[in-house]
């Protein structure tokens, strides 16, 4: 039921039509790279075939679109025994995308094809503009790491797991949101709040008892404005791009792996394997005035900075 309203209007208009059954391609693209870039990242290709393997209505949704009074008896009925039937043409999940150009084709009945356009959309709309973000980042960090601690950002829970899983995808080292690390296996990571400095009857304090209770693990959550930063940290330790996804309704590939995914990313970007240890550090030396969706240019503008402080000392 996750569509739209005139998904359901349209399907009910063609079964009233001889040729309802008919076969039809629906290319899936997108107009322009997100915030200016020169390129996308294509994500949530899992979600949807899943949903497609699993699309279909129970009594209650048959009984609340009757309520609607739009649709006819015979159309209600045809429903009930209702499941995707098509094929699904589509890039490896990962794939480097360009505006304009097929990502997925689905080939299925007029009314099949109709029914999953949202969905479709919704899933790889979302999810390949937050593994775009999310590679963009990453590159700008120059093998620094980066992990998502969007959830508390996101627009609802499903935002927040499947963003935390895009972003892996588009090179994240690794996830705050538990729930994205327990569904997807992707690494979890954090630091502390401010609650817990605030706690503590000074910031040293709160750091070495922090640090005592995560000897191996620990990550600080420090103000990069205080002048003994430094001490503290010492004291502490070009094939064929569309593959056949779905046959007569039947998946014919079996998920991959994120991890596959993201090395994929790697391979076609050609991003370097960064070192296993390395330091968290809050870019956000200075405040700067600057559009969030150009935030991979403040982290380059920062580095900048602090590379020009060094060099003059």
């Amino acid at each position: 039921m996750m569509m739209d309203l005139y998904e359901m209007t349209m399907a009910n208009g063609y079964f009233n039509r001889p040729e309802h059954e008919a076969w039809v391609s629906f290319d899936v693209f997108y107009r322009k790279n997100p915030d200016g870039g020169g390129f996308a990242i294509f994500a949530g290709l899992e979600q949807i075939l899943e949903y497609l393997e699993q699309l279909h209505f129970t009594k209650e949704d048959v009984d609340y679109l009757r309520s609607l009074g739009l649709y006819k008896e015979g159309f209600l009925d045809w429903l009930q025994q209702y499941r995707f039937r098509g094929d699904v043409t589509a890039l490896r999940e990962g794939t480097v995308m360009y505006p304009n150009e097929p990502i997925m084709t689905v080939y299925a009945p007029l009314i099949d094809a109709q029914l999953v356009e949202t969905f479709i959309l919704t899933q790889m709309n979302h999810q390949s503009l937050v593994a775009t973000k999310a590679n963009r980042i990453v590159q700008a960090a120059q093998g620094r790491s980066v992990s998502d601690f969007g959830a508390r950002r996101a627009h609802n829970v499903d935002a927040a797991v499947y963003g935390a899983r895009a972003a892996y995808i588009g090179g994240v080292d690794s996830t705050a949101t538990v729930l994205a690390g327990q569904q997807f296996g992707i690494p979890v990571s954090g630091t502390m709040a401010h609650s817990w400095v605030m706690y503590h009857e000074d910031e040293y304090t709160a750091f070495a008892q922090f640090a005592e209770c995560y000897p191996d693990s620990t990550v600080l959550l420090v103000d990069p404005q205080k002048p003994w930063k430094q001490n503290v940290f010492s004291d502490c330790r070009a094939e064929r791009l569309h593959k056949t996804m779905m046959k007569e309704g039947k998946r014919t590939l079996p998920p991959e792996s994120l991890e596959s995914i993201r090395g994929y990313v790697r391979k076609q970007l050609a991003e370097e394997i960064w070192p296993e240890e390395q330091r968290f550090e809050n870019p956000h030396l200075h405040f700067v005035d600057m559009s969030p969706a150009y935030y991979e240019m403040k982290i380059r503008l920062l580095e900048q900075a602090q590379n020009g402080k060094k060099s003059s000392q």
